[in-house]
């Protein structure tokens, strides 16, 4: 069951940040990724139940990650936005 669920209820939508061009594989994947995702919101009841789980979360390392998620996050942004210099935040 765990390996079906995660089958079907994966999406990656790599490069969503350019317009995607339908004619190139990259581009064909993406679409049909974003199709099957708004498939499944449009259509809940079709999804995979996942029966009986929780979360685990190593709490020492959790804090630290969502720190630097946000730190790296807000960098680029602040990059992208003209509001510092960054070199990784490409216009």
């Amino acid at each position: 069951m765990p390996q079906r669920r995660i089958a079907v209820a994966r999406f990656f939508v790599g490069g969503i940040h350019e317009p995607l061009n339908a004619k190139k594989n990259s581009g064909r994947r993406a679409i049909q990724q974003l199709d099957a995702l708004l498939d499944l919101l449009a259509h809940p009841e079709t999804a995979v139940g996942t029966g009986e789980s929780r979360p685990v979360f190593n709490r020492m390392n959790l804090s630290v990650a969502v720190m630097e998620a946000a730190k790296t996050f807000h960098s680029k942004w602040r990059g992208l936005l003209g509001l510092h210099y960054n070199p990784d935040a490409e216009r």
